[in-house]
């Protein structure tokens, strides 16, 4: 856009040169007579040059236009990208808040089972309790800790797919 842009303004461009040049020791001046010492002559011209091309019909505003939307062009594939991977990353993580709560609440559940399981113990031993009461609990807690471990195995590819993005 800035290449576009810059045909608005005058363009100034120089085109410096040097030349040296030396008289022969051996040339005769006629008019005097006799040779003439070898002199340098330099010559330094400079040319320049000022431009500038008026936009009557509009031809510089519309590249620069044209210029624009080539560059938003390139910039929004990346700018959708870029929201794309930030969705991703917000999806990712209510998901591991949601997995990370579901395992707070049975840690919480399985500590419950193992309270209930000692009671229970405590009752059949005082010999208030049968043995199938003992046992019940202690199912509970078999099958909360496989969901534990159900959910750890949840958790895992989510933190893997967070690390790599």
């Amino acid at each position: 856009m800035r290449i576009a842009r810059s045909a608005l303004f005058p363009i100034v461009s120089a085109a410096p040169s040097y030349v040296a040049s030396r008289t022969s020791a051996n040339l005769f001046n006629v008019q005097a007579g006799n040779l003439t010492s070898g002199r340098a002559h330099d010559l330094r011209p400079a040319a320049w040059d000022l431009s500038y091309q008026a936009d009557l019909w509009g031809s510089i505003r519309h590249s620069i236009r044209a210029s624009s939307a080539t560059a938003q062009g390139y910039v929004r594939p990346v700018e959708n990208a870029r929201l794309s991977f930030h969705a991703e990353l917000a999806q990712d993580y209510f998901q591991l808040h949601g997995v990370d709560g579901e395992q707070e609440l049975l840690q919480r559940t399985v500590k419950s089972y193992q309270d209930y399981l000692q009671l229970t113990k405590d009752r059949f031993n005082a010999g208030v309790a049968s043995v199938r009461t003992w046992l019940k609990p202690k199912t509970q807690i078999r099958y909360g800790s496989s969901q534990l471990i159900d959910l750890g195995v949840a958790r895992a590819p989510i933190r893997a797919r967070d690390r790599t993005s």
